[in-house]
């Protein structure tokens, strides 16, 4: 008799999300849910874990969908906890979102707690998916029909964890980073794309405060040069729901004659591992 999939479900926003709830009424119909969050919103916080100060672990229930357990931490902090205290056994696959607002590009995949928590799931040997959504920030609906916006993404993000539990990931692949556009229709498309480098091109404001002290806010508009095949441009342009295959391992193939002429200015001897650039 074959086990049932088992999945853990997190996220960067706590319990409160419909992001997360949607996700988790969707997942509860093709297979066995735990579900371990933060207790409070932690978004950008980055694969961050938490060192410094003790963590709480504690038990709720939230009616019509079951059990879930909140962590007094980050997002990585709530994978780490789910594996070594909460479950039996590792799950096989984990689901992080959905998470209100897309997680395009690099420079938001390095920052996103959504995504932080699916690569400290893989780092411990669990394929994992992170699971977003486009939804401008300035974007104001009755709730009932915000709810149903996270529904339709949700179906489709439910049969993408069912296919990873049950095939794994390709060879090479540590997650999946999934981009849903606002409205999708029968029409919509899913591409398999790479990472834009930046979303946003950054700015600083400067402002004082009532007693005449500095202050900045940071801010960013989306940027206009957008490459075909990225991430970034199947959501912004083509309005399709984006698949973005992520590996973790970041070396750069490796420059032997430059680092040799390096370590020959330093007056230092030096091995290179050739099999870095395989």
């Amino acid at each position: 008799m074959n086990m049932p999939l088992k999945v853990l479900l997190t996220n960067d926003d706590g319990l409160y999300s419909h992001g997360l709830r949607s996700l988790w009424r969707e997942l509860k119909e093709v297979s066995e849910v735990s579900v371990v969050v933060p207790e409070q919103p932690r978004s950008a916080t980055g694969k961050s874990l938490t060192l410094h100060k003790p963590l709480r672990l504690n038990k709720t229930h939230v009616g019509g969908l079951g059990t879930a357990y909140i962590v007094s931490g980050s997002p990585g902090d709530a994978i780490q906890m789910a594996f070594h205290k909460v479950l039996s056994r590792l799950p096989d696959v984990v689901a992080s979102g959905l998470n209100p607002g897309d997680n395009t590009t690099i420079d938001t995949l390095l920052t996103s707690g959504t995504v932080a928590a699916a690569i400290e799931a893989s780092l411990l040997g669990v394929p994992s998916v992170a699971f977003s959504m486009k939804i401008p920030h300035d974007y104001f609906v009755r709730e009932s029909e915000y709810v149903q916006l996270f529904d339709k993404a949700a179906k489709i993000a439910a049969g993408i964890v069912k296919w990873v539990g049950n095939k794994g990931l390709p060879a090479g692949v540590d997650l999946l980073n999934v981009n849903f556009p606002m409205v999708i229709t029968k029409d919509t498309e899913i591409h398999v794309t790479k990472l834009a480098r930046m979303k946003f091109e950054n700015y600083v404001i400067e402002r004082r405060d009532p007693q005449g002290k500095l202050y900045y806010w940071l801010g960013g508009t989306v940027t206009v040069n957008i490459e075909k095949g990225t991430d970034l441009y199947s959501l912004e342009i083509e309005r399709a729901i984006s698949l973005t295959p992520i590996k973790l391992d970041m070396t750069a193939p490796i420059d032997k004659e430059y680092f040799s002429q390096m370590f020959s200015s330093l007056n230092i001897r030096g091995t290179i591992f050739e099999d870095r650039n395989e």
